[in-house]
């Protein structure tokens, strides 16, 4: 749903968000100047220096095993040489939106959604990679987006919101049970707040689609918006309080998104998508 077609209801839950969720100066700058290959990188890190918490990831990160390092990096511009431009954007993004999903939450629902939200991520960019998409880094930023309109009806309707979330975790119609509760869903939620933190439409349309199957075109290959939905699938069958005890299909669901590859190969996908899920929930652990 755009901004254009929003329901009443969606436009004062919108003017309400008030501090929700804004991107942080220091935040915004390290994205814009991430996205510039000639940026320069003693400028770029003293930029990413002001934010101790950014800093400290960053560095966790670099130094970490996934990376492979036979030295410690004890540097800021050591650091964005080892994880390179695209990465430390995705890393910025993911810790500016850690932040958020931090807020108290007596339902403790934002922790679990976090973990949904990363497992998306992280199985959207392996993905990427994987199938050699042009924006590989876009499909972790839109996997960890995806469900942002979770978060903002959380955070200004948390009683309300609860109930719903009841009916929704036992029989994984989310968008339905929504719609009957507030006129609007999740995703129209996620949709208009992208629209309004400007993020790009490719990114807003594969939010607007993340529980549409499309229809397969295997002579092309897969759209943002295929990878964010395979990764959701992905995330909700194997890393999630909501996983579906059913037997996937995953031969069918990787060919749906474009991705057709055979049993063996999926197998291989799942174990390395667990190994990175690990290590990425290790980097936003509590205390780091």
């Amino acid at each position: 749903m755009s901004r254009g077609t929003s329901s009443s209801e969606l436009d004062r839950l919108l003017e309400s968000l008030g501090d929700l969720p804004s991107s942080p100066a220091i935040v915004s700058a390290v994205i814009g100047m991430a996205s510039d290959l000639n940026t320069n990188l003693s400028e770029l890190g003293k930029v990413l220096s002001a934010d101790q918490g950014l800093t400290a990831k960053v560095l966790r990160l670099s130094n970490s095993s996934f990376y492979g390092r036979s030295k410690q990096i004890g540097t800021v511009d050591e650091a964005i040489m080892t994880l390179g431009y695209y990465t430390l954007r995705s890393l910025v993004v993911a810790s500016s939106t850690h932040s958020i999903f931090r807020q108290k939450d007596v339902t403790r629902f934002l922790p679990v959604l976090w973990d949904h939200s990363l497992a998306t991520a992280v199985a959207a960019r392996l993905l990427g990679r994987q199938v050699r998409h042009p924006q590989t880094e876009e499909a972790f930023i839109g996997g960890l987006l995806h469900d942002v309109g979770k978060l903002v009806i959380t955070q200004k309707l948390l009683e309300p919101y609860a109930a719903v979330r009841e009916k929704a975790t036992a029989d994984g119609q989310w968008c339905v049970h929504e719609k009957q509760a507030f006129g609007f869903t999740h995703v129209d939620v996620g949709v208009a707040v992208l629209e309004l933190w400007n993020l790009p439409r490719i990114l807003v349309e594969a939010v607007a689609l993340h529980h549409q199957e499309m229809q397969m075109a295997l002579d092309r290959p897969p759209t943002l918006a295929q990878l964010i939905w395979l990764s959701n699938q992905i995330a909700h069958s194997t890393a999630s309080p909501w996983r579906d005890p059913a037997e996937q299909n995953w031969e069918r669901k990787f060919a749906a998104a474009n991705v057709p590859w055979p049993a063996q190969q999926i197998a291989a996908f799942f174990n390395t998508f667990q190994e990175q899920l690990t290590q990425e929930r290790w980097l936003f652990s509590e205390g780091s």
